[in-house]
């Protein structure tokens, strides 16, 4: 008895993931041919070559299929490039959103006719620098934290679990 699943349709092939594997009668004992590698049933190694053939078949689909997709993921662990982008967009953020908000105090002030004194603006401006010091750095470690938690998923197969609540 051969071992392969008959094909259904007209080709006569056994099909197993998309690979062709028939079966026949020789001279030489059962044939089973496995991507184009005939092997006979009278050999003393056929189970075994069979068995490495249909090995060969599966790496060689998944290096095919899969393998590229891995590639592309492992690129991505630990990327220097992708953590300083991420870092540089998140701190450029945070500076125009504090700039917008500087930006409607003034105007706040000076909608209720308001003016600061030299001191008082200088008192302003130094306790607004610290602010957007703060900021910069809180801007910058949280997106650190989540480029770690991300190269922790690509390793870990996107699982979810994440430090900063499951994002």
């Amino acid at each position: 008895m051969p071992y392969y699943t008959p094909d259904t349709g007209t080709s006569g092939l056994a099909t197993t993931g998309g690979r062709g594997y028939r079966a026949q009668q020789s001279p030489l004992g059962e044939a089973l041919t496995v991507d184009g590698q005939t092997f006979y049933s009278n050999d003393g190694r056929f189970a075994e070559n069979v068995n490495a053939a249909i090995l060969r078949s599966q790496y060689a689909n998944w290096a095919s299929t899969y393998k590229p997709i891995e590639d592309e993921l492992l690129a991505a662990y630990k990327n220097p490039a992708v953590k300083a982008q991420a870092t540089q967009e998140s701190m450029d953020l945070f500076r125009r959103g504090y700039a917008a908000t500087q930006g409607a105090t003034d105007r706040r002030l000076a909608s209720y006719g308001l003016t600061l004194t030299p001191e008082q603006q200088e008192a302003r401006t130094r306790s607004s620098n610290l602010q957007q010091g703060l900021g910069t750095v809180s801007a910058f470690n949280g997106t650190a934290r989540r480029i770690e938690d991300r190269d922790k998923q690509l390793l870990t197969g996107f699982s979810g679990i994440s430090r900063t609540g499951g994002e």
